[in-house]
């Protein structure tokens, strides 16, 4: 079915959007709307089977998961739903395109991972603050480079 209005914006994102870039075997997905619209497809999302989690993400992007199964596997996809051209939109494409012209960039990030996975020990919210500020300034980076 059809949850997205016209005028909204999709992009793959994090790791799984990066050639060679390691991950946990799922899919960030952004999607960019204009403010008025990010209730109605919040409700929608949530109508379709996706889980809101509100302390994953912030008052300007709003996360869900869904599993769904591929190829005989259990998938995870993640949602980040934003307003259109912010800095929650700009950031994550910018350092999607920066890492996928820079291997070297890529190894960095990967160890930073591998650092924050056993630093946090299955607890998400260690491994996001793990990766924090390593991330914030990879997204400085990546905007100038625009």
């Amino acid at each position: 079915s059809k949850i997205l209005p016209k005028e909204t914006y999709v992009e793959h994102i994090g790791s799984s959007a990066v050639p060679g870039l390691r991950g946990k075997g799922l899919i960030d997905i952004l999607v960019g709307t204009s403010k008025n619209k990010i209730k109605k497809i919040k409700t929608a999302l949530e109508k379709e089977g996706y889980e809101f989690r509100p302390k994953a993400g912030n008052k300007n992007r709003l996360f869900f998961i869904r599993d769904y199964v591929s190829k005989g596997k259990i998938r995870r996809a993640h949602i980040h739903l934003v307003s259109y051209l912010s800095k929650e939109w700009l950031g994550p494409i910018a350092v999607r395109d920066y890492l996928r012209k820079s291997r070297e960039e890529v190894r960095k990030y990967e160890e930073v991972k591998r650092r924050a996975v056993k630093i946090a020990k299955g607890n998400g919210k260690k491994y996001r603050e793990a990766k924090d500020n390593y991330l914030k300034r990879l997204t400085e980076r990546a905007l100038r480079k625009i």
